[in-house]
């Protein structure tokens, strides 16, 4: 079902980071303004495994005019289309300012705790320089010895970012990342339907204060109706999605860690 009146829906922008990885051997390309040398423990896995032949890695979409004398630095992302169009547009603009400098950008489908293309490039010898990625990865992938720690002077710029994004690039009161942007969360509702479901939309006005998710709940409940057969003609809140092209998850940010850390839940990972 398409969203249209009756949904309670959130907008939401995707959250990613700049983080540097180790690069080993061949840069592949990455994509995420920052760079930083490799672990030692990648150096020796990539040394291994590029003497029996790395994997081939993706073409690149940036650099292509880039001066051939020009230092190259590999950056990859997970972003496809339209939002890897926007970091298309900062490479060129930053190779076009810095002739002696060439970004190559190259788009590795992956999701924010996918990285196995990326663990793969660093044993195979051919880790980008630079990767994009979310920032709450940040910790894990440091202690994994999958991302390099960056200069230690990078600390002086903590200022110029929100405290919270600043926190999640830390690892053992060390750099791992710079963060690149972040996003606000938004539910939108219908009035007209609250009303006529005897429901006041004023409770939902954020001007006084933040709605408890039991009260968005009740209202939802209210809006939703089903036909004979049980099926939704009106749905009042899906509170995962649906996301774009009628996708499961809002914008695919309907996670079931988003209601675990929202209801002080503790996850543990294995790998």
């Amino acid at each position: 079902m398409s969203p249209g009146p009756g949904w309670f829906r959130w907008s939401v922008p995707v959250l990613t980071i700049v983080l540097a990885v180790a690069a080993c051997g061949p840069a592949a390309t990455s994509s995420a303004p920052s760079a930083a040398p490799p672990s030692a423990e990648a150096s020796a896995a990539a040394s291994e495994s590029a003497a029996a032949g790395g994997s081939a890695e993706p073409s690149a979409v940036t650099g292509a005019t880039c001066a051939a004398n020009a230092t190259v630095v590999k950056f990859w992302t997970s972003h496809t289309p339209p939002d890897s169009d926007a970091l298309t547009n900062i490479v060129n603009a930053f190779n076009t300012a810095n002739a002696d400098i060439c970004v190559k950008m190259t788009i590795v489908p992956g999701a924010e705790t996918d990285v196995a293309k990326l663990l793969t490039s660093i044993r195979g010898g051919v880790a980008p320089d630079v990767y994009m990625a979310d920032r709450f990865t940040v910790p894990q992938r440091a202690a994994e010895g999958v991302l390099a720690e960056l200069p230690a002077d990078v600390a002086g710029m903590s200022g110029d970012y929100l405290p919270f994004a600043w926190a999640e690039t830390q690892f053992k009161g060390k750099t791992y990342a710079l963060p690149f942007d972040t996003d606000a969360r938004a539910l939108w509702y219908n009035k007209d339907l609250i009303t006529a479901a005897g429901e006041d939309p004023a409770a939902l006005d954020i001007s006084k204060g933040p709605p408890t998710i039991d009260a968005v709940t009740k209202i939802a409940d209210k809006v939703a109706k089903k036909d004979a057969s049980g099926n939704y003609d009106v749905m009042g809140w899906m509170p995962a999605g649906p996301g774009a092209g009628g996708n499961p998850g809002a914008f695919d940010q309907g996670w079931h860690y988003t209601w675990g850390f929202v209801n002080n839940g503790n996850f543990a990972f294995t790998a």
